[in-house]
């Protein structure tokens, strides 16, 4: 069973604390949310959880086993980040962008090999994009770009999906579309996310960070309380549990 978990986890560029203490561990098969308020560090945590970002202080662990002796290419065979501005170039194909997921396991200046070929068709398949992939990626609107960027990671056959915010910018239809594909995806996922009713909704288990540090981690239906909402977002609101957990806010404090 893969778990990728962080152990007492700081991260403080030029003195500033953005992470503080974390402590959390993503189970085998499970999709979980990262939830908290701007500038909580949801986003400075899925880099340092993917091996992007070197911590001040703390471990993160895949298996036991420290990512900071792990070469780049070893993790890249195992997780993969979709970011929230991923950067790529506007003038390659769908197949294009895809492809570079299989960079880790070929290599350098390789061609596709047919394997490389039928796992790139699997993940367009997998990310709804199949019908995408001879089409410039600059002529994709936002929810077909996020799901291109997802096809490029799962084209990596990572066993953890980190996802920065995918739902940002997506209208509520990609939003939903997006967040269930994410929940039927063969793989561990780790997802920050700021509607709480999405994550709710489609993760097994949340995390919730205020400045920096985890208050509350477990099923949505045990962490999302009223009390918690108005400590960490700031808000009133109700929480309803008629058929799953379905939050109300009523106005700020």
């Amino acid at each position: 069973m893969t778990a990728l978990e962080a152990e007492r986890v700081r991260w403080a560029p030029r003195g500033r604390l953005v992470v503080d203490d974390v402590s959390l561990r993503v189970e085998d098969g499970a999709t979980v949310g990262l939830l908290g308020p701007n500038g909580s560090g949801k986003s400075s945590l899925i880099r340092i959880l993917a091996g992007l970002r070197a911590p001040s202080s703390g471990d993160v662990r895949l298996d036991g086993n420290p990512l900071a002796g792990m070469s780049r290419r070893r993790l890249a065979r195992r997780l993969a980040v979709v970011e929230q501005e991923p950067a790529t170039s506007q003038d390659l194909r769908v197949r294009d962008v895809v492809a570079l997921g299989r960079v880790p396991h070929r290599p350098a200046w390789a061609p596709d090999s047919t394997q490389d070929r039928a796992v790139i068709e699997e993940a367009a398949a997998h990310a709804g994009i199949a019908d995408r992939l001879d089409q410039r990626f600059s002529t994709l609107s936002g929810g077909e770009r996020q799901r291109t960027q997802i096809a490029r990671a799962l084209a990596q056959e990572p066993e953890i999906l980190l996802l920065d915010e995918p739902t940002n910018h997506l209208d509520v239809r990609h939003q939903l579309a997006l967040l269930a594909l994410v929940r039927r995806m063969p793989t561990t996922c780790l997802v920050a996310l700021h509607d709480l009713n999405l994550a709710a909704a489609y993760c097994d288990q949340v995390f919730v960070l205020s400045q920096g540090r985890v208050v509350a981690g477990g099923p949505p239906a045990e962490v999302l309380t009223e009390s918690l909402i108005s400590e960490v977002y700031g808000v009133r609101a109700r929480v309803h549990h008629d058929e799953g957990v379905v939050i109300r806010f009523l106005g700020p404090l």
